[in-house]
C-alpha cells in the first residue's frame, strides 16, 4: 500500500505463514526444496506451514533487510 520516510511498509491483503509444530508433522517426512531460480534458498513444502489471513499490517523499517518485486507473466 505505502512506505514512509522511515521505511515502514504497510501491506494489504496479507497472509501469515508459520511453521507447524513438530508434533503435527511427526508422521510426515519434511522435504526441502532447493530452488535454483530463487538464489539457492531452501524452502519447506507447503504442507509444513500453517497460514492465516491477517489483512492490513505495518512492518517497521528497522526490521526490513530486503525488498524484492516479483513479476508474473500474463497468460
Amino acid at each position: 500500500m505505502c512506505i514512509d520516510k522511515d521505511k515502514n511498509i504497510i501491506l494489504s491483503a496479507t497472509n501469515e505463514y508459520t511453521l507447524k509444530e513438530q508434533n503435527e508433522n511427526e508422521n510426515e517426512n519434511t522435504e526441502i526444496i532447493n530452488d535454483e531460480e530463487m538464489g539457492d534458498e531452501l524452502y519447506l513444502m507447503e504442507k509444513d506451514y500453517n497460514s492465516r489471513f491477517v489483512g492490513l499490517i505495518m512492518i517497521p523499517g528497522k526490521y526490513i533487510k530486503k525488498v524484492e518485486a516479483q513479476s508474473y507473466p500474463y497468460f
